[in-house]
């Protein structure tokens, strides 16, 4: 009966760890967005430059449409039509990939939040 116990703990620290590092969405979302953003960068950067406002608005809207609906209504066209622009630019598949699924799930701003519960716990801030 131990043995299962430390399964379950096991599995229970790697949800707890992963809901962490994922901003608090579940891997199936971030895959999904990865999928988008990693579809759009090839449609972006495989086209004429003078045809990219049309090929990025398209992608924007097939990545608002496949994302999760709690993604999507916090997501606005403007929002996502900038990290699809960004990924013409961006000749790197993987730091594009990053670059913009950080930027639809709004990492950056989760890892200021972090950054900043570190901050008060290491300068003991933290109310007990």
């Amino acid at each position: 009966a131990s043995g299962r116990l430390d399964i379950e703990a096991r599995a229970a620290i790697a949800r707890a760890w992963a809901a962490f590092h994922l901003g608090g969405y579940p891997p199936e979302h971030v895959r999904t967005v990865v999928k988008l953003v990693t579809r759009s960068h090839r449609l972006m950067r495989g086209t004429a430059e003078e045809e990219r406002e049309g090929v990025c608005h398209d992608c924007a809207r097939v990545i608002k449409v496949g994302l999760s609906p709690a993604l999507s209504q916090h997501l606005g066209a403007d929002r996502i039509e900038a990290a699809v622009r960004r990924l013409a630019d961006t000749e790197d598949p993987d730091e594009a990939r990053v670059d913009a699924a950080a930027a639809l799930l709004g990492w950056t701003g989760a890892a200021r939040a972090w950054a900043a519960e570190a901050i008060a716990i290491a300068m003991n801030e933290v109310d007990d």
